[in-house]
């Protein structure tokens, strides 16, 4: 569905800006004279101005309040400069948490973030301490390709499935875990390698996908 940027339109707690540039999705808290944004996305300059123009009309409640991911803290920022006389007289930000991640079932981990890793060619043994299952470590092979065959290799990385979870959800580098002593290697340069299997991001829910 796409609009005329200069069209007012909502439909249900929804707004799109024109040519699919992006969206948003909110609650209307009348009590409290808040809209809550649920979601919103942007790919386009064209359509972040459209989408928070909206919001700052002043027409659909006097506060409003956005859940967004880190890296999204300066277009957010750039906004509430660029509207500070005549928008946002108490401008509130912080961080929070959202969900958590916790590896429960390595080997199968594994199997989904293999078809990522197709262009590698190495192997890696990869052992995650964890108290509370059997045995007490989970262990898998890291390999560009799934083989039934058995793969020898000299290169490990060790380390609590704390840690770990925090590395495959993107939060910690592999590389900068190992730095602070909180991951063991076979050598420093495997790091290198992990950092490139396990890329640093954000992760981020949207409160639309919470469930």
């Amino acid at each position: 569905m796409a609009v005329d940027y200069a069209t007012k339109i909502s439909v249900r707690g929804c707004r799109f800006s024109r040519g699919g540039g992006g969206y948003l999705i909110y609650d209307i808290q009348s009590g409290r004279n808040r809209v809550e944004v649920r979601e919103i996305i942007f790919i386009t300059s064209r359509a972040q101005r459209a989408l928070l123009g909206y919001l700052s009309s002043g027409n659909l409640a006097e506060k409003i309040g956005v859940v967004a991911p880190v890296y999204h803290v300066q277009h957010w920022s750039t906004w509430i400069t660029e509207n500070e006389d005549d928008l946002l007289l108490d401008a509130r930000g912080g961080l929070r948490p959202t969900y958590m991640l916790r590896i429960v079932h390595l080997p199968s981990l594994i199997d989904c973030l293999r078809p990522h890793w197709r262009s590698w060619q190495g192997a890696i043994r990869l052992v995650v301490e964890d108290s509370f299952i059997p045995g007490g470590k989970q262990q898998a092979l890291l390999t560009g390709e799934d083989s039934t065959q058995p793969v020898k290799t000299t290169q490990w990385a060790q380390g609590s499935v704390q840690i770990w979870s925090q590395i495959v959800g993107g939060y910690l580098a592999p590389s900068e875990a190992y730095s602070a002593g909180l991951i063991t290697l076979s050598d420093p340069q495997v790091a290198d390698t992990l950092d490139d299997l396990f890329p640093k991001y954000y992760p981020f829910a949207t409160i639309a996908e919470r469930f």
